[in-house]
């Protein structure tokens, strides 16, 4: 049996009790996700995969209210590359302040014509799409092999040793 989409656009609603029981508290609600992805359609972007990504970001900025959007130099170039490297047709992800709707965490609620500032571009092929990074946005790095904390440890004079 198929389950129908109500118009919620919820298949389930499952109570997740998985920081008291651990997994088995989220057994339930782990099944009713797959059960989600086995009968989901594809998303429904508001772009065209043939629009360039110039175009899919402006129809995301002008659709939460930016007036424009602008490239720094190397932003610029990165969307040229990502684009000549054959990745112009994935879909954007955009990184931004988690404070605004816009890039500037000082406009509050939900602005209008504001600028969006596109900082960097950068592919995530794996995960199948493009990343934008609009404004200041610092991402993680991933940990090595062998994280550098394996090294720190007390000496038996009580010093810490292994942090240089």
């Amino acid at each position: 049996m198929t389950p129908t989409m109500p118009s919620a656009g919820a298949l389930a609603c499952e109570i997740s009790d998985a920081f008291v029981e651990g997994g088995a508290g989220a057994a339930t609600l782990a099944q009713q996700v797959i059960n989600a992805c086995d009968h989901a359609d594809k998303p429904l972007l508001p772009y065209p995969d043939s629009a360039s990504l110039a175009q899919k970001l402006d129809v995301m900025a002008q659709r939460y209210g930016a007036r424009e959007v602008t490239f720094t130099p190397q932003a610029r170039q990165q969307l040229d590359q990502i684009t000549a490297a054959g990745f112009g047709h994935l879909p954007l992800c955009i990184a931004k302040t988690p404070l605004s709707i816009s890039a500037d965490a000082c406009l509050k609620n939900v602005p209008h014509d504001f600028v969006l500032p596109v900082t960097a571009c950068a592919v995530s092929a794996g995960a199948g799409f493009v990343r934008i990074s609009a404004g200041n946005i610092m991402t993680l790095p991933g940990l090595g092999t062998l994280p550098g904390y394996y090294h720190i440890d007390i000496d038996d004079e009580g010093h810490i040793c292994g942090l240089s």
